[in-house]
């Protein structure tokens, strides 16, 4: 029948686009569709690098819009909860930094699960595979960076590179942080990630590589059936057995051999939900046929708390804004770039360096004291940080006008890594067209907090080093000051989402179906063919990023 595969992926995102061209790609050569909501946008002017912190503001239909519900611990704000819309999901719009996480925190998740494929070095051998580093780090560098080749792949789908330029703020940054007596990082993706470092960027010759431009397009797999502009609504359920999807238009697709949900941590738990598949409670208030009574779906919804820091720059810190304010320039360097790929537009964001940093003071805050014994010892693990500091970040806020055009900014994210803080998603009503509600709980958690607290004076220590200081004309985003008083306020106002939302959909242990929602296997508990693989699935929330992280699913699970 025209209608049924094999295999249907819902969802076109990181995960999604990986996890369908490997299967299709089987010797078996199974009949695979992927279904995605939005479009392919797979235009050039979509896939440069020098607009990676722009695209999920100035293309809205490249996202979905998703707020969080009021945050009472930040002032009831609603916060911006960006997802990728269209095929590559949000590896079209993310800020394209490669970063895994550290070496204990996939250990203590593979513990908890009671499965060494998520290890730390069987996940090394997973990003290896899929990765084709381009390093264009020289001598000139000195020890910013140095990639060790045991930690990296060469010959995979996705195209990651560092270089071949150090923009000239960044130099700084580093001898600032050289100044407060902070150890560089040569390879940060090494399984320790302390210390400030350069990770690759997603691209290659200021070019954006997406989950789609590495694993779907150019690969001749006939057995491969991709479908855009194609909401998914519904499983289709019989028992135990997903035997299908049903899409907005009332088309339903047939599943010969499995349904697996690659639609993130926001619609996935979502599309489970509204199949009758969730807490019953939730489920009958909104008279929705029960299908199987499970608590954990959408339960357990994570972030990294962050909050922007910004300040105005006298002229000689960066180039930046000079760059981008001068309109001939910019002209000459796209119509340069779009000739052979070379130019400013490769130099300026080319890279973005990261600083993971333990949180030491808060190990004897009673915060810390108040938490369970096995999430301290997870926290005190050599290679675990408390918070990070993502450096020479966008201008933020956006509309802030410099002037000056010889001025420039410098910016910061500051992050809690491991947050101990848990939300939901639930739905708003049993009609599919309604957005879901969602609600990350940020700052709620009381440990949270004092780790912010401590990541925000770093910045400002950061600041204050000679390196810096000379330059600041004023702050435009930060702190009246580093008393914990106008910190707190401070993060109240400021606390933003770092796209980095997961674990609502939990892996736990085969049959616990009272605490997870799918087995190491990827299973839905009590369906033989229904599967998770994305990062809803994650136990805990990895330091780094969820875009690497949204790779690691294992296909062969499905294929064998």
């Amino acid at each position: 029948m025209a209608n049924e595969y094999d295999f249907l992926i819902v969802g076109g995102g990181t995960a999604g686009c990986l996890l369908a061209s490997r299967i299709a790609s089987a010797a078996s050569k199974p009949s695979v569709a992927i279904l995605e909501t939005g479009e392919n946008n797979n235009a050039v002017s979509l896939r440069r690098t020098y607009d990676r912190f722009l695209l999920a503001f100035t293309q809205p239909t490249m996202e979905y819009g998703y707020m969080s519900t009021p945050q009472a611990s930040a002032d009831d704000r609603k916060v911006q909860q960006a997802r990728g819309r269209g095929l590559g999901g949000s590896s079209q719009i993310n800020f394209q930094l490669w970063s895994l996480g550290a070496k204990d925190e996939f250990n203590h998740w593979a513990a908890e699960v009671g499965d060494n494929n998520w290890a730390f070095d069987s996940v090394l051998e997973k990003v290896k595979k899929i990765e084709r580093l381009h390093d264009y780090s020289s001598q000139d560098w000195g020890s910013i960076v140095k990639p060790d080749p045991a930690n990296h792949g060469y010959e995979g789908d996705v195209d990651v590179s560092i270089g071949p330029y150090i923009e000239r703020e960044i130099k700084t940054l580093f001898e600032a942080s050289n100044e407060l007596g902070h150890e560089t990082n040569p390879d940060i993706n090494s399984g320790n990630p302390i210390g400030i470092g350069l990770p690759p960027s997603t691209s290659w010759r200021g070019s954006r590589t997406t989950s789609a431009s590495a694993f779907i397009e150019g690969k001749k797999l006939d057995n491969l059936k991709v479908f855009t502009n194609s909401r998914v609504v519904k499983v289709l359920l019989e028992g135990n057995h997903a035997i299908g999807v049903e899409l907005e238009n009332g088309k339903q697709l047939i599943a010969k051999k499995d349904v697996v949900l690659t639609a993130g941590a926001i619609d996935g738990p979502r599309l489970l939900l509204l199949s009758g598949i969730g807490p019953k409670a939730h489920l009958q208030s909104l008279n929705i046929l029960l299908a199987r009574d499970l608590p954990s779906v959408g339960q357990g919804l994570t972030d990294h708390p962050a909050v922007p820091i910004t300040y105005h720059m006298k002229p000689g810190f960066s180039n930046r804004h000079v760059f981008a304010a001068d309109s001939n320039q910019v002209t000459a360097a796209t119509e340069q770039w779009l000739q052979d790929r070379t130019g400013p537009l490769v130099e300026h964001f080319g890279s973005i360096p990261l600083a993971f940093f333990k949180s030491e003071k808060s190990y004897q805050s009673e915060e810390f004291r108040k938490l369970p014994q096995q999430t301290r010892e997870l926290l005190q693990k050599p290679t675990v940080p408390g918070y990070e500091l993502a450096m020479a970040a966008p201008l933020m806020p956006p509309t802030y006008e410099i002037e000056h055009n010889q001025d420039g900014y410098c910016s910061y994210f500051a992050a809690v890594q491991n947050p101990q803080a848990r939300g939901e998603v639930k739905l708003k009503s049993a009609n599919p067209q309604d957005l879901p509600l969602i609600n990350p709980n940020y700052l709620s958690h009381e440990y949270d907090v004092v780790v912010l607290i401590e990541a925000v004076r770093k910045v400002l220590d950061y600041m204050e080093t000679p390196a810096l200081k000379k330059y600041i004309k004023n702050a435009i985003v930060a702190p009246i000051s580093s008393s914990e008083e106008h910190i707190k306020d401070f993060l109240k106002t400021s606390v933003e989402g770092f796209w980095h939302i997961s674990g609502s959909a939990k892996m736990g242990r085969p049959n616990n179906e009272k605490t997870s929602v799918v087995g190491p296997d990827f299973k839905v508990h009590g369906y033989n063919n229904l599967r998770v693989a994305d990062m809803s699935i994650a136990p805990i929330l990895p330091s780094g990023r969820t875009y690497l992280e949204s790779h690691l699913d294992s296909p062969n699970l499905l294929i064998n």
